[in-house]
This record gives structure tokens, C-alpha cells and sequence, in this order.
């Protein structure tokens, strides 16, 4: 006899298809179950419908959040936070509730649960720029902690949870003749070199070669199709200062590999979904990557950044001064305002810029937009 298999829908029922070689190809109901808007089951419209199934998969209830029943609290785990749909209320705090300034801590996917269960979720990678030590050379100390919050607090689902850090301050050994001391215990992995790392040409051709000792490991933190083993996740990746460069021939490298790889992906024209740089370094040698969507913010005070990159767009705004301007905490409004516009549009679409040039204005940061 085939075996059955249980697919989980996005609605409030639980189905059983069978497979081509099943007795039937008639669909049939485990259990149909009926809600109210905040999550409670309603009474007397949830009769079961098969006595197949298992308690597992009976576990998964409204919008397919899994029931915890260990204390009969019969509370929801959404990741993570605690729902009691018989209170409407949440029973911790949402970690980025101080970053979206838009949204509270008593919302949940930015108020469109159906439009953000979205189990493929994407996968950030953040490339960062000259660092003070070397403890912050790929490692999540560069960032400031409101820009970390304000990703993981985006309303795009990231099933994993992982970021995956890059340093972006590197040039590749085999080029270029540019020499900066670096003190002892400098980190270099192979073929790349803190010393050579002050052109974008070196920081880029240092970013491929990056990109190809990554790219296992990048492939085993995204999410696959249970069914098909597909890799059905996508990959934003966020640079800053001299990451840009880096991360200009990081994405370049990426692109090859899953071209070269395609096989591996349910769609692999659409792995990379856009990359955003923040005060890029040396922007005017910075081209954006044929295929994804590049996006440049910059601010008008820094002297550091503030060229366009090309085949890109590109923001300049009047946010900070000249001594604050540079650093990746500045731009914590923009870049809330930008993925509040991905999140709630549903990637970067024309519709996602407009709603982000909306929210810049509605926030009064005075801006210049070049679109591509």
C-alpha cells in the first residue's frame, strides 16, 4: 500500500493527499477546525472528519502554530513568543519592539499573520566594513545592536534564526601591492589578506574568493522543501562601508555558484533577493549585480561615502553629522523604513520604493532618490 502524506496548508485545516500511486486520489480532511479572529477554536464546528493522523501533526492549529500542551496552558509557541488565544495576548515581549517604531509589541507580523507565515522565510548575511579589532571580523560586535533588531524584527520570516557575518575588510593576496599594518594576530583565511584590503578592486576580488570558501556553508543554513529537497529560501545581504565592495564581488561569486548549482534550488533565477549597502566606500566603484536588486543609502554629512553606485538605487539623506554619519548605527531609521516596505509589499517591487520614499517623508528625513 503507498504511504500517505500529510501536507500542511496555510489555512486552518489539516489535509491528506495521496500520492499518484495511492488506492484514491480523492483529498480528504483529518479535522476541520474553526477559529475566531484571535486565535480561540470556536464550539460545536470541529467535528473530526477521518480518524487518521497522529497526535503530532494534530498539534499544528490556527495559521499551523503548534498547540503547547505540557502544563495544559494551551498556549501557541510562534517562534519566538508565547500566545494564549483565549486572552488574545502575548506573554513575552517582542525583542524589536523598541526598533519598529511603525508596529508594537502587542503585533504580531506586523498585523498580517497570513501574509508573513511564510515558512521559506530568507536568510541574512551582513558583510562588514574596516573594523576596530579583530574580534569584530565577521562576527555580530560590528553591527549595531538596533540594526541586528531592526532585520529580526522585519516581519520576513527567517526559520533558522541564523545571520551569517562576513568580513568585508580584506582584498584578495594575489592582487595589488597595498600594504597597512595589522599588528599580531591579524584573521585571514585563504587567499585574502587584511593588507591589501584599501581599493574596492582588491576588496571585490578579495569578496569572491570569500564567496567560494562560504558557499557550503551558506547553503546549509538555508531552508529546503521537505517534499522536493529543494532549497526554496532566499538571501538578502546587507554591507557597509568597505563591505560594499567586498560584498559588489561576494554577490557576484554567490550568482556563479548558484547558476553552476542549480539543481540544488526550487528557483534558482531568485535566490538573491536584493542587497543594500549602507554608506558604501569608494561607491563610485561599486556596480550593482546583474540579476539582483542593488540599493544604496548614504548620507549627505559623511565624507567617507555619498557617489553613486552604479546600475543600482540610490538614496542620499540628511540623517546624522559628519562625526556619526559613517557608522551602521545611523541608519537604523532607513533601513526600518526600507524593510517595512519589503515586508509589507512582499519584496522589492516599485510599490515596496514608493511605500519606502513614503515613510522616509513621513519621518521627515529630507532625501534625494535615484532610481536605477
Amino acid at each position: 500500500m503507498s504511504c500517505l502524506k500529510l501536507k500542511y496548508h496555510q489555512s486552518t485545516e489539516l489535509k491528506l493527499v495521496w500520492n499518484k500511486k495511492a488506492l484514491t486520489s480523492k483529498k480528504s480532511d483529518l479535522k476541520r477546525r474553526s477559529y475566531f479572529l484571535f486565535g480561540l477554536l470556536q464550539k460545536g464546528y470541529n467535528n473530526v472528519v477521518s480518524s487518521n493522523g497522529n497526535s503530532t501533526a494534530q498539534k499544528r492549529k490556527f495559521i499551523g502554530m503548534e498547540l503547547q500542551d505540557e502544563l495544559n496552558l494551551q498556549w501557541y509557541d510562534v517562534s519566538a513568543r508565547n500566545y494564549d488565544p483565549a486572552l488574545g495576548r502575548w506573554f513575552n515581549i517582542d525583542p524589536a519592539a523598541d526598533v519598529l517604531e511603525s508596529s508594537s509589541q502587542y503585533v504580531y507580523a506586523l498585523n498580517s499573520p497570513i501574509i508573513y507565515l511564510d515558512l521559506d522565510g530568507e536568510l541574512p548575511i551582513l558583510i562588514n566594513g574596516r573594523t576596530s579589532s579583530d574580534s569584530e571580523r565577521g562576527d555580530s560586535s560590528y553591527w549595531n545592536a538596533e540594526i541586528i533588531a531592526t532585520i529580526k524584527g522585519s516581519g520576513i520570516a527567517n526559520p533558522g534564526g541564523t545571520f551569517h557575518y562576513v568580513d568585508g575588510n580584506r582584498g584578495a593576496d594575489q592582487y595589488y601591492a597595498y600594504n597597512r599594518k595589522t599588528g599580531k594576530g591579524v584573521w585571514k583565511d585563504a587567499n585574502l589578506s587584511t593588507k591589501k584590503a584599501l581599493t574596492a578592486s582588491s576588496r571585490a576580488a578579495g569578496g569572491r574568493i570569500a564567496a567560494s570558501n562560504d558557499f557550503e556553508k551558506i547553503l546549509a543554513q538555508l531552508e529546503k522543501d521537505p517534499e522536493t529537497g529543494k532549497i526554496v529560501e532566499k538571501i538578502q545581504i546587507y554591507t557597509h562601508s568597505r563591505g560594499g565592495a567586498f560584498g559588489m564581488g561576494y554577490t557576484s561569486r554567490l550568482l556563479q555558484l548558484i547558476k553552476k548549482n542549480s539543481h540544488l534550488f526550487a528557483d534558482a533565477n531568485n535566490v538573491i533577493e536584493y542587497i543594500l549597502h549602507m554608506a558604501p566606500h569608494q561607491s563610485n566603484s561599486i556596480n550593482g549585480n546583474k540579476g539582483v536588486k542593488t540599493f544604496g543609502i548614504s548620507h549627505t554629512s559623511d565624507i567617507l561615502s555619498g557617489n553613486d553606485i552604479e546600475n543600482a538605487d540610490n538614496v542620499h539623506s540628511n540623517v546624522g553629522n559628519a562625526a556619526t554619519s559613517h557608522q551602521n548605527g545611523s541608519f537604523v531609521k532607513e533601513l526600518n523604513a526600507f524593510l517595512s516596505a519589503i515586508s509589507s509589499q512582499g519584496g522589492a517591487t516599485q510599490e515596496a520604493i514608493d511605500q519606502f520614499k513614503k515613510t522616509l517623508e513621513e519621518m521627515g528625513i529630507k532625501f534625494t532618490y535615484k532610481e536605477k
